[in-house]
């Protein structure tokens, strides 16, 4: 009997088979979800990190802004300043004395813009001392426009953060730059040291944040231009990615391709579809292990074309192959479903099929000589070509061999044709040798 070995390689091939096409569906999902990071993750990386390099970037120069507001807060004199404003007024010598150091220190700083004293009063904000008077009427190509003395200042919502603040007598930076006619400043203030029964007394800077804007801007750009080369090689990698999956996918389908040729050569027959030698004994295993657990019975029918070898030499060998393709096919659309036909060599043939008693397997056997006698094959002349076949009948009995069942029903098939051909004949023990195996009387 024919080991099943070849038919658990074959299972376990497939199961290989399927494993590498899980391999390559997973892949491609994978590459699918590394082409959206990919894309994203510029845009993430973007966002995040440009604004945590904005927040340092503003972080930084806004302690700059602070320094230089607490740097003038610490040139007014605080007593001098508050005398100015309850005593001296605009022409006191007082305000002449801050109002020098702070042009002064304004002077060695261009950035700059606007350097100023206020009191506040009542909730509001009043410009004491402002430089730009001092200064020429233009800063690093700006207009400057000085305040007058005690002039209001025009506040705006959070100027009256400010005001608290200096009040508390803590430094105060506007959040956000701002942006005029005259370019984009941060502004900040620092408390001047408090003197007992005077105003809420602050120093206050404007100071040009083209810097801080040229910074975020020149960060920007080459972010970007870094981000659009590592997006551009992700996505070449994900190109030579997708050809490999492309090339691996070709190569499975060919793999594909060449398992279900060699797997169906192997188990049938080239020229008509049928089962071969190998994977009709293999069929023979299975029901015989049926009939040994649950008592299944089968047959083994022999058939043989007729006069087979006159059909090839007056038509051709070609005809002959088609009759052969026809009567397979024929045979098929009559066969029940479990029954199978087998080529065993040249034009002869075996049917496994399941009857449960010799009746059943003649009146198969019957059937399927009727359907071949009345199956349409043309000659090439356009007629008919009449095709008949003999069958032997064995029904397989427990214990039985391969080799066994196949001698009986050939053994069968002989009495068949030597009794007239176009005929069914079952194997009834007559023609045995001494050892019980079948012979030829």
């Amino acid at each position: 009997m024919l080991n099943i070995e070849n038919t658990l390689e074959s299972k376990e091939l497939q199961e290989q088979t399927e494993k590498i096409r899980l391999f390559l569906v997973r892949s491609r999902q994978w590459m699918w979800v590394l082409l959206v990071l990919t894309l994203l993750a510029p845009v993430l990386s973007y966002l995040l990190y440009f604004s945590v390099a904005a927040n340092y970037f503003k972080s930084q120069f806004f302690d700059y802004v602070e320094a230089i507001a607490t740097a003038a807060a610490s040139q007014v004199d605080p007593a001098a300043h508050a005398k100015m404003i309850t005593e001296t007024g605009a022409d006191g010598a007082e305000r002449q004395a801050i109002r020098e150091r702070l042009v002064a220190m304004h002077k060695r700083l261009p950035q700059v813009y606007y350097l100023t004293t206020l009191v506040v009063r009542d909730g509001e904000g009043f410009i004491a001392i402002d430089t730009a008077s001092e200064l020429p009427n233009q800063r690093e190509g700006k207009p400057l426009i000085p305040s007058d003395y005690l002039d209001q200042y025009p506040a705006e919502p959070e100027d009256y953060e400010n005001y608290a603040s200096i009040t508390r007598g803590e430094p105060y930076i506007f959040t956000e730059p701002y942006t005029d006619i005259f370019g984009t400043f941060v502004g900040g203030c620092a408390p001047v040291l408090a003197v007992p029964g005077a105003l809420p007394t602050m120093a206050c800077v404007d100071v040009d944040a083209a810097n801080y804007e040229a910074q975020i801007s020149s960060f920007r750009r080459q972010f970007i231009y870094t981000s659009g080369i590592a997006m551009w090689l992700s996505l070449m990698i994900l190109f030579a990615l997708y050809q490999h999956q492309k090339q691996m996918k070709a190569s499975m389908a060919l793999i594909t391709q060449q398992r279900d040729f060699y797997f169906g050569n192997a188990n049938s027959d080239a020229l008509t579809g049928a089962l071969n030698r190998r994977s009709f004994a293999l069929m023979y295993e299975i029901a015989e292990g049926q009939y040994r657990r649950w008592g299944q019975r089968f047959a083994i029918v022999s058939l043989d074309v007729d006069h087979f070898k006159p059909i090839n030499d007056t038509h051709g060998h070609a005809l002959g192959d088609d009759v052969l393709i026809e009567l397979v096919r024929a045979v098929n659309r009559n066969l029940r479903t479990g029954d199978v036909i087998a080529r065993m060599g040249g034009e002869e043939f075996s049917v496994l099929c399941f009857p449960s008693k010799i009746d059943d397997a003649l009146a198969v056997a019957e059937k399927l000589r009727t359907c071949v006698e009345h199956m349409h094959v043309r000659a090439a002349d356009g007629s008919r070509l009449p095709v008949t076949i003999s069958a032997g009948v064995y029904m397989v009995k427990d214990g039985d061999s391969i080799d066994f069942a196949l001698k009986a029903a050939d053994m069968a098939l002989y009495h068949a044709k030597s009794t007239g051909r176009n005929r069914v004949s079952e194997y009834s023990g007559l023609f045995t040798s001494a050892d019980g195996s079948p012979t030829i009387l």
